[in-house]
């Protein structure tokens, strides 16, 4: 992940970033499943669906503690 990408998920609000770790969870099962059935094109997909995914959910919880300390 780019830091212009980080900087942009900084200023976006909770809302927004459950619903890109939503679309992109759903990214990753439909990514394993075809995994098993055929051939991947790209097979570090999954993985950096993942890092994002970590990523993401990282700044929903620092959101959520600041918002609740404050």
């Amino acid at each position: 992940m780019k830091y212009k990408e980080k900087q942009n998920f900084i200023k976006t609000n909770v809302l927004e970033l459950v619903k890109e770790v939503d679309s992109l969870e759903e990214k990753l099962k439909k990514l394993k499943v075809e995994r098993h059935v055929k051939q991947m094109k790209n097979s570090r997909e999954g993985r950096t669906i993942q890092k994002r995914i970590a990523v993401l959910k990282t700044f929903i919880n620092q959101k959520q503690i600041a918002t609740q300390a404050s």
